[in-house]
């Protein structure tokens, strides 16, 4: 079974999630889910963009100079309005869901500066995945840096 692992941090509340990642598939969440609940708009890709598990070259982003996306192509995104419930406390797990909350409590580090991204916060995540999933290894090798206000300004991320 093909199992690629992301694993994101929310930096304002010093938690991560750690969830699989398949083409084409969203978990559903347990039946027993009914907490509030807010309505947002989440982008798919329509059927007509190829699939692939291997990089054809076809869908892809242009980055500039300083790394970050820049302009898509081979897309097709469809908007798609859904309910966002809040799974703290529900039990998901990778294996059923497809995501998980881990609670761990992360060494802060200036995630604007790359050198710490790489030399601490990349360790750290690896180990995480590791203990989490009982990998033996885990390699980080990519993140993004999203901060309009400072690109705007012209500061380098």
């Amino acid at each position: 079974r093909l199992r690629t692992l992301v694993v994101q941090l929310a930096p304002a509340c010093r938690c991560a999630s750690v969830k699989l990642q398949l083409p084409r598939v969203v978990p559903p969440l347990m039946a027993a889910v009914r907490s509030a609940a807010t309505r947002a708009q989440f982008y798919y890709q329509s059927d007509r963009v190829p699939t692939s598990l291997v990089r054809t070259g076809h869908v892809g982003t242009i980055r500039d100079g300083q790394g970050s996306d820049g302009e898509f192509f081979g897309v097709d995104p469809i908007p798609v309005e859904m309910e966002v419930h809040d799974g703290r406390r529900q039990g998901l797990t990778l294996d059923s869901n497809g995501f998980e909350l881990v609670q761990h409590a992360w060494d802060h580090i200036d995630y604007y500066n790359n050198a710490d991204v790489l030399n601490c916060y990349y360790p750290e995540v690896e180990a995480l995945v590791c203990r989490q999933v009982g990998a033996k290894s885990c390699v980080a090798f990519d993140h993004n840096i999203r901060a309009k206000s400072k690109k705007l300004s012209g500061e380098l991320l």
